[in-house]
């Protein structure tokens, strides 16, 4: 076990702003990161800094476009939204919002238009990088889910509130002009989701009422699914091939079937485990890491496997983790993710932070049940295999496939804990991103 990861390797700690992570751009060729008011990239293949930026102020928020040809940089100070082009180092945009503070920013999927969202959502402006014009719209609801993108790149969705009753107004990209408004049979919406293939809009009630509600997007209801007597939904996630919907909510979690919304499986009371075919993997307080004669063993720890059944989760947990009631109703499952492949959904929920679930899809089953330290903050799948990572604020990365479940210490220890981790686009290496540093983590094989 250990032999295979033997060539696993740390890069030197890369020192950013507060926020500012490390991201690779989507192409995979360049890796960028904000330190102070400078903007570095940084070259995959020669593995230097091949640009500088410099922007007016500190840089408190950076993002590539779609495209990998521009990055813009948030700075909350000034109120400030800075661009650049790495294909032409002399340009540079500006926009400029005012007093009102900047809460959200985003591209659009022509990576020629920015999305900036102010605080009291009084507006949601989309400037134009090319011919530095703006389309203004007036009060989206002040929900954090408020807009979205088809999957194609062609319509834009966001959510109103006129006159208390919810509308969902549909744009077209290419001209930004909208093309249909329509009510929904909400009584408060909380949260729309795009299918990942269809043009197919999820959308959640505020949970009052267990109810979602799926639209086409010429506003046709196609389907729905409620609960009586249930508190509603908290989370919502289609599988890469849109055929499968995951609901998270208080219980756990619940698949339907995109045909018709309709029932597929559930997976509910988390908290006692009974069957043995679910693999329970638990992190020991006191690793072996320190005790091993081995370098690499030294850094590396194999999670226990607990056989013994029924087990109750919360009693592993420990007396001192009882559930905290009023957080669980405002959680629920809140972190939902399928793997690239659609064979596993992972998902936490909020009244065992510490512990991941993980659902086969194709035998409807729970698979395994993985036990960590601290709670966790993040969860990343492999793009192309049934490979996790989680991340739980400490300076271990935690790893799990359908094999074993394995984690390493980094080399910098307690001045860095990993809180957020993201794959390369094409290659076996990932970047580890804490508050104020990051690292790069080269897996065997990689480059």
């Amino acid at each position: 076990m250990f032999q295979e990861f033997e060539s696993i390797k740390f890069s030197k700690i890369i020192s950013h702003n507060s926020d500012a992570c490390a991201s690779f751009s989507p192409g995979g060729l360049a890796l960028a990161y904000a330190a102070e008011n400078q903007l570095y990239i940084w070259n995959i293949g020669s593995k230097e800094i091949s640009q500088l930026f410099v922007c007016d102020h500190a840089i408190d928020f950076i993002e590539w476009s779609p495209d990998s040809e521009l990055i813009y940089c948030i700075i909350k100070k000034e109120n400030l939204v800075q661009v650049w082009n790495l294909n032409c180092l002399s340009w540079r945009g500006r926009i400029n919002e005012g007093c009102l503070a900047i809460t959200h920013a985003s591209w659009a999927p022509d990576s020629r238009h920015i999305l900036i969202l102010c605080e009291f959502h009084v507006s949601l402006k989309i400037w134009s990088i090319t011919s530095e014009t703006c389309v203004e719209i007036e009060s989206p609801k002040p929900i954090e889910n408020c807009f979205a993108f088809s999957s194609c790149g062609k319509y834009f969705i966001v959510a109103n509130r006129p006159k208390l009753k919810d509308y969902l107004s549909v744009y077209a990209c290419d001209t930004w002009q909208i093309i249909k408004n329509f009510p929904v049979d909400t009584k408060d919406l909380s949260s729309i989701q795009l299918s990942s293939v269809d043009l197919v809009i999820g959308v959640i009630d505020a949970l009052v009422e267990y109810k979602i509600l799926f639209y086409s997007i010429d506003g046709r209801l196609l389907g729905k699914y409620t609960k009586e007597g249930h508190i509603g939904p908290y989370s919502l996630s289609w599988n890469p091939t849109g055929k499968l919907v995951a609901v998270g909510d208080i219980g756990g979690i619940t698949l339907l079937q995109s045909l018709d919304y309709k029932l597929k499986t559930s997976c509910q009371n988390l908290t006692v485990l009974g069957s043995e075919n679910i693999v329970l993997y638990n992190k020991s307080e006191k690793s072996d890491m320190m005790n091993s004669s081995n370098k690499f063993a030294s850094r590396c720890e194999i999670y226990d496997v607990i056989k013994r059944r029924p087990i109750s989760i919360l009693q592993l947990l420990g007396e001192i983790e009882k559930p905290d009631m009023k957080q669980t109703m405002k959680t629920g499952v809140h972190i939902l993710q399928f793997s690239s492949d659609g064979q596993y959904l992972a998902f936490v929920h909020g009244l065992t932070l510490r512990v991941i679930y993980l659902f086969h899809v194709e035998k409807l089953q729970l698979s395994d049940i993985i036990i960590q330290n601290q709670n966790v903050k993040s969860l990343c799948w492999h793009p192309k295999q049934n490979f996790l990572i989680i991340c739980t604020g400490s300076d271990t990365l935690n790893m799990w496939t359908p094999n074993y479940c394995i984690c390493f210490m980094s080399p910098y220890e307690d001045k860095f804990s990993i809180i957020k981790a993201s794959w390369h686009p094409k290659e076996d290496f990932l970047i580890l991103n804490s508050k104020e540093c990051s690292s790069l983590l080269y897996l065997p094989g990689s480059f």
